[in-house]
């Protein structure tokens, strides 16, 4: 059974402090508040393809940020083999290799097929996270061993897998075993043992299940990586999954120089988000902001003015 689609997340920070919070759907919201006696409104649309959106301006004692739930970074791939893939993860590169195979009888490769024109909607229900409408993917049969590289490393990689069927793979990172959480499925995963693997476990083993539409789901690993392998115990080559990675959604971030200007500064992760500004929060007038990105310690920053009539920001794809 499906769960219900996740409604979209607004959470307003002022000084570090959370103000207000809410959720609602795509539809325009305002919102009235006070801090520290300073009162202020905002109007925000739930938009795909953006991240948090931020607002700068001089009447405000302090710089206010919104975050919105959006669509993660996903996996461009951008070519395969019969045994290897490629393709980018924000600013990283990635690759797919296996060292060893059990495929057969009508697959014959490892790597069965690519879609590297964002035309897979596979991802798109509420049993991934995030979920995305349009995405690229790889279909792989079973195959006794794979192999991720980030280069450079990523942080807190998904794995969206769809339909695992009697297979079980084990995850490591080349020495140990690693661990994952299950962030979210169609409930169908299983541990080792048979019992179900509930949204929220920590395993470094996910099992699937033989139905008429297998196992799917989204397993996160906390931390840093720049490999990780799997080893699959599956004997027919049609107990394969169809694979995709994806990153968390790069979230603004803002801070006060002096009373004229303010730094906003975002992962370098983040790929091929652009920054962009509008004096109108519910507008269709985005554009990208030009002023010199500064890159330093994996992250981009930008100096931005403290403008007297207020300015928003976002991230946008």
């Amino acid at each position: 059974m499906h769960e219900p689609p996740s409604r979209k997340k607004l959470e307003i920070l002022c000084d570090g402090r959370t103000i207000v919070e809410t959720t609602g759907k795509t539809q325009f919201r305002a919102m009235n508040s006070r801090s520290n006696g300073k009162s202020w409104s905002i109007t925000h649309q739930a938009m795909r393809r953006c991240t948090n959106i931020l607002k700068v301006a001089a009447m405000f004692s302090c710089l206010c940020a919104s975050k919105l739930e959006a669509e993660g970074i996903y996996t461009h791939w951008v070519s395969s083999t019969s045994s290897t893939a490629t393709g980018i993860l924000g600013a990283s590169a990635v690759s797919l290799s296996t060292d060893a195979a059990v495929y057969g009888g009508t697959f014959s490769s490892p790597v069965v097929a690519e879609i590297t024109n964002g035309s897979a909607t596979i991802f798109s229900p509420p049993d991934f996270t995030p979920s995305k409408t349009n995405s690229d993917a790889l279909g792989l049969a079973s195959a006794s061993s794979f192999t991720l590289i980030f280069n450079p490393p990523v942080s807190n990689p998904t794995l969206q897998i769809f339909e695992l069927a009697d297979n079980t793979l084990s995850f490591g990172d080349g020495t140990n075993a690693i661990t994952f959480t299950l962030v979210s499925s169609d409930s169908k995963f299983r541990s080792l043992d048979g019992s179900a693997l509930t949204n929220g476990s920590s395993s470094s083993t996910l099992k699937g299940i033989q139905s008429d539409t297998d196992a799917s789901g989204s397993i996160m690993f906390a931390g840093t990586f720049s490999r990780i392998s799997w080893v699959s115990d599956a004997v027919q080559p049609g107990d394969g999954i169809v694979l995709q990675i994806s990153l968390p959604p790069p979230i603004l971030n803002i801070r006060q120089i002096d009373n004229a200007s303010a730094l906003i500064f975002w992962p370098g992760t983040a790929g091929d988000f652009a920054l962009q500004q509008d004096s109108v929060l519910n507008d269709t007038n985005w554009v990208n902001n030009t002023n010199a990105i500064i890159f330093a310690n994996q992250t981009n920053s930008v100096i931005v003015p403290i403008f007297s009539g207020g300015m928003f920001f976002r991230l946008a794809q």
